[in-house]
């Protein structure tokens, strides 16, 4: 999953319409980009996050579903777990296996720290 980058800092829930935005993984950069001429680079300050949209009202499962399909969606998800119960003990295997499972480990942190931001809203 790839990391969204807005211009300044995002917060972990954006209510758009009906849908709510929740940016996770928030971290500022320094990213360097071609100037008008092209011939020189400007360096720029953003932020980069992880983003999910859901339709509201938000629960801790559709949240921690979201995340989890949004890195690993269902055929990748698939393949992962085949590769590793095909040959538990290739190091490539376990590798995919063991971060697809710190990944939806995430997801639930993320979705707890969400529905506590939710239920102070």
């Amino acid at each position: 999953m790839r990391k969204s980058e807005f211009d300044l800092q995002p917060s972990l829930i954006a209510h758009e319409g009906t849908q709510v935005r929740i940016n996770f993984d928030v971290e500022e950069v320094e990213k360097e980009y071609p100037s008008m001429g092209g011939e020189e680079t400007i360096k720029r300050k953003i932020w980069e996050a992880y983003v999910v949209r859901l339709d509201a009202p938000l629960t801790r499962s559709r949240i921690v579903d979201a995340i989890v399909t949004a890195g690993y969606p269902n055929d990748v998800m698939q393949a992962v777990q085949n590769n590793y119960l095909a040959n538990p003990e290739d190091e490539d295997a376990k590798a995919e296996m063991d971060d697809m499972q710190a990944w939806r480990v995430k997801a639930k942190l993320v979705a707890d720290e969400v529905m506590s931001a939710v239920s102070a809203e």
